[in-house]
């Protein structure tokens, strides 16, 4: 069981928008399972992590690469060691050793990564409908292959826009345009940009991407089919800039072969409130 999360030391302004991203390193079953997460803390975005059976959070702070300054945009976890990128994204990367929480170490590391040119394009000032402005996003999310290790960065540009009475908070504006995924080598201290996931697939959604192997995702018959190998299935939800407020929900799938984007599902819904994002899980069964 988790503490509770009265027992995180942040300021409670928004309690329900505390969490943003959360991870585990195991099966919440066992002792050594970690459990990591980013909670907004005005104005910055922090990382806390405990084990199951602790009776509280423990906020990242300390000399741990100036972890308490940081303003934490995506994370991953593997084993004992976690993974983060902060607003500045592909340009640091920190690691954390999580294993003593008396004791927490944790290095920064800057990161070299091209990024192609397709990457780059001009910002629409655009002023409407109570946004302040609309640009193109490029948003950062990290994953791990829990059977080798492997650490991803996958990259994604929406046309996101900016709300006046709420700075630093993004609302994707448009469909997701582009994706790039990159495979950290820690060794050259640089992120590789890969077209070939080794028949891997990557699930993107708001709370980072999951990365799952061949063996895990055959169909039942003979011989075993992989679905669709080396792609990025992500869900995508966003608003459109209209006076109904409408939000559209899309599921799809990019090949990284192909570069091509194909979408299975496209749901509108008019709402006041920003729609929670949908999120993938891997069903356990037995």
């Amino acid at each position: 069981m988790l503490p509770s999360t009265l027992s995180i030391p942040i300021e409670r302004h928004y309690e329900r928008e505390s969490f943003k991203q959360l991870v585990v390193s195991g099966p919440p079953d066992s002792d050594s399972c970690i459990v990591a997460a980013i909670v907004h803390d005005a104005p910055n975005n922090k990382i806390v992590f405990c084990r199951i059976q602790d009776k509280c959070w423990t906020l990242l702070t300390g000399t741990a690469a100036n972890a308490q300054y940081l303003d934490f945009k995506s994370i991953a976890i593997h084993g004992n060691k976690l993974y983060a990128v902060d607003w500045v994204e592909w340009k640091y990367l920190m690691i954390f050793n999580l294993e003593n929480a008396n004791a927490i170490t944790g290095h920064r590391i800057y990161m070299f990564l091209s990024m192609p040119e397709d990457s780059i394009s001009e910002e629409d000032d655009t002023r409407r409908f109570g946004f302040e402005y609309a640009f193109d996003c490029i948003q950062s999310f990290l994953g791990i292959d829990p059977s080798r290790g492997d650490v991803f960065l996958v990259r994604q540009l929406v046309r996101a826009t900016k709300f006046r009475a709420r700075p630093r908070i993004l609302f994707p504006c448009s469909t997701a345009n582009k994706f790039w995924v990159f495979k950290l080598d820690l060794k050259g201290l640089r992120w590789i940009r890969v077209d070939d996931l080794d028949n891997r697939l990557l699930f993107l959604d708001n709370n980072g991407v999951k990365v799952l192997s061949p063996n895990h995702i055959f169909i039942t018959q003979s011989p075993p089919h992989l679905l669709h190998p080396n792609s990025l299935y992500f869900t995508h939800t966003y608003l459109h800039l209209d006076l109904q407020c409408t939000y559209e929900h899309h599921i799809g799938m990019f090949s990284l072969q192909h570069k091509t984007i194909s979408l299975f599902i496209q749901n509108s819904n008019p709402r006041l409130g920003f729609p929670p994002q949908s999120l993938w899980f891997m069903p356990t069964f037995g």
